[in-house]
């Protein structure tokens, strides 16, 4: 990978490029008809391509106003340890920084072993619950 080769881009990918990275990257499995929906509904986007490669992303979902999340981020695994992961965050970061109202709440699920990086990235611990539709 050359990072000459590397381009950013705000438009959504092919939604099967998208499923692909997530299970590549060890997320949920989407459908590309979840994949079209889900675009439609982000604030903010970035994705990365080497040549025509999806090979990272990251979104920013929520009501532009109180609440907000930072979800599908994921880097491939043969683009990972390259800071890529961190450029989309801070990419995101930034965004909500200048285009989102002073105290919006940002939230981010992570798995355990990803804390010491977003802790990194200004996130702090919080307590919370989910659940998903059957």
């Amino acid at each position: 990978m050359s990072a000459l080769s590397l381009s950013w881009s705000a438009s959504p990918p092919d939604p099967a490029a998208y499923c692909a990275l997530r299970v590549a990257c060890g997320l949920s499995p989407r459908t590309p008809q979840a994949a079209t929906v889900a675009f439609g509904g982000s604030l903010h986007a970035v994705f990365l391509h080497d040549g025509n490669r999806l090979v990272g992303m990251g979104r920013v979902i929520g009501d532009g106003g109180t609440h907000a999340a930072l979800v599908d981020i994921a880097v491939h695994p043969d683009y990972q340890r390259r800071g890529l992961g961190r450029q989309i965050v801070t990419r995101l970061n930034a965004w909500c920084d200048g285009n989102l109202p002073p105290q919006t709440f940002i939230a981010l699920i992570v798995k355990p072993a990803a804390m010491p990086f977003y802790h990194s990235l200004g996130f702090s611990d919080q307590h919370g619950m989910g659940r998903r539709v059957p």
